[in-house]
């Protein structure tokens, strides 16, 4: 997708020049290592919650006037760090719910109708009603879902 941007964006500024790099398997190292040495970026991809850690590293600078306006209002707080806006979310991601069909044929509309597939299916240690890691991430669909959010600023 981001080959095909910057070919789009290069045919309309043909002086500029795009280099892809792939900074993995370490990328918060990589670039922090890269840009002390004197290595420039104008701009790359990572996830949010490494905002504070490059902002302290000086590796972001704040970008709130170039794109205040264009974030929609729930997608303007994800790239923030200490009221200031460091990125453009271009994607967001969450867990799924995955029901097996042939021990439920009919998925849950609601969370009343969950907890009773769960009560009917947990027999542990045998099995259980509903079963994934717990951690922040996981179930931050239950969380979210009803309004609640882990950190505050």
């Amino acid at each position: 997708m981001f080959k095909e941007i910057a070919a789009l964006y290069t045919q309309s500024h043909p002086n500029v020049q795009i280099i892809f790099e792939n900074k993995a398997p370490d990328l918060q190292t990589a670039v922090i290592a890269a840009i002390r040495m004197g290595e420039k970026f104008d701009l790359f991809i990572w996830a949010h919650d490494w905002i504070g850690l490059m902002v302290e590293a000086d590796v972001l600078k704040p970008v709130d006037n170039d794109v205040a306006d264009v974030l929609p209002k729930f997608a303007v707080q994800i790239p923030q760090y200490k009221g200031r806006i460091y990125g453009l979310p271009f994607t967001a991601e969450t867990v799924a719910l995955i029901c097996n069909k042939k021990m439920v044929p009919e998925p849950p509309k609601t969370f009343a109708d969950l907890a009773k597939i769960m009560q009917q299916y947990n027999k542990p240690p045998r099995s259980y009603g509903i079963a994934y890691w717990v951690n922040p991430y996981f179930i931050s669909a239950w969380i979210h879902g009803t309004g609640g959010y882990y950190f505050d600023d």
